[in-house]
């Protein structure tokens, strides 16, 4: 049995998260789902919190506050590569015999225009 330690939405950029080292410790593969610090600042909070463990990262909305979506997203792949984590935008990978998929999930409320917004909220 593959264990999995799944965390989201911990938003670095407003305080400090140490995860319980128990919890680190017992997993095997660490998957990071989105909103964990904008850019490619989790990436790297990842590889040195959770050091020689495999980790699945996809970015949420977070990640590409303040950045063009094209260029944030070049950057975390690049990132992911120099520090062996496993970056998944529309992607998939297999880790310990497990297969993840990944891509960031967002809506623009306003694709239709201003006047479906609120219908589409």
């Amino acid at each position: 049995m593959v264990k999995l330690l799944v965390l989201s939405d911990l938003h670095l950029e407003f305080c400090a998260f140490e995860p319980e080292p128990s919890a680190v410790a017992a997993a095997d593969i660490v998957v990071l789902a989105g909103d964990i610090h904008p850019g490619a600042d989790g990436i790297l909070w990842a590889r040195a919190t959770f050091a020689g463990k495999p980790i699945v990262y996809v970015a949420g909305n977070h990640e590409f506050y303040d950045g063009d979506w094209d260029e944030t997203l070049l950057l975390l792949r690049r990132t992911a590569r120099e520090h062996d984590v496993h970056f998944l935008e529309n992607d998939t990978v297999q880790v310990a015999g497990l297969r993840f998929l990944g891509c960031t999930l967002w809506s623009d409320f306003a694709y239709f225009g201003a006047h479906w917004q609120e219908q589409s909220m």
